[in-house]
């Protein structure tokens, strides 16, 4: 999902498996998720965005899968200005 956020990984070179991510909004983040929340009727929030990706993804595929024509209105959303 584009949303633009910023993400910065801090991880411990002698142990790979500990990695922590820090996720910011973007710029535009909060616009971007306005927009889309009018051209698919959700009410995602931009803490929603940065805390639970996964599930803002699976509401936007399940959004397409409802209506395909929400496809184009998600890219339309996510790429206004």
């Amino acid at each position: 999902m584009v949303l633009d956020t910023n993400v910065s990984v801090q991880y411990n070179m002698a142990d790979n498996e500990q990695k922590i991510v820090y996720a910011y909004a973007g710029e535009n983040t909060f616009e971007i998720v306005a927009n889309v929340n009018e051209a698919l009727s959700t009410s995602i929030s931009g803490q929603d965005v940065i805390e639970n990706p996964n599930e803002v993804w699976k509401t936007r595929c399940q959004k397409i899968e409802e209506n395909p024509e929400n496809g184009d209105r998600y890219d339309e959303a996510v790429s206004k200005k």
